[in-house]
């Protein structure tokens, strides 16, 4: 598998691109939340949190982790900045704010969950290239 990762820094990502986070929780178990664009011009971004708990191989394909995410309560909330949307998503997990942000790019949702097992991070934002 060719894998082909870079971090950048959150200024770096282009604005309507989604920043995917997962959360390294006990029990093998992975938290999973998105930061995307909204509708709304006062609240441009939109934090999409989803309850369940999931495992390493519901990352393994998109059909996979979108068949677990349709089954998971779904939480969203708007705000005015990324920022604010990713400090809310480390805000649901209980993980303390943060001022700056690095976001690894890389080319699937399995890749994400790797890197971030592998270097024992408590969470991991993330694009798809």
């Amino acid at each position: 598998m060719n894998t082909t990762q870079q971090i950048v820094q959150l200024e770096q990502v282009s604005e309507d691109e989604e920043i995917q986070v997962i959360f390294n929780l006990p029990d093998g178990e992975i938290g999973y939340g998105l930061v995307s664009l909204s509708e709304d011009e006062k609240t441009p971004y939109r934090v999409s949190q989803y309850q369940g708990r999931f495992n390493p191989e519901d990352f393994e394909s998109f059909e996979a982790l979108d068949s677990v995410l349709s089954k998971s309560e779904l939480y969203t909330h708007d705000v005015k900045t990324r920022l604010d949307a990713i400090n809310h998503t480390l805000d649901f997990w209980l993980v303390d704010a943060v001022k700056e942000v690095q976001v690894l790019q890389v080319n699937s949702d399995k890749e994400a969950i790797e890197q971030m097992l592998a270097s024992k991070a408590d969470y991991l934002f993330y694009t798809l290239s």
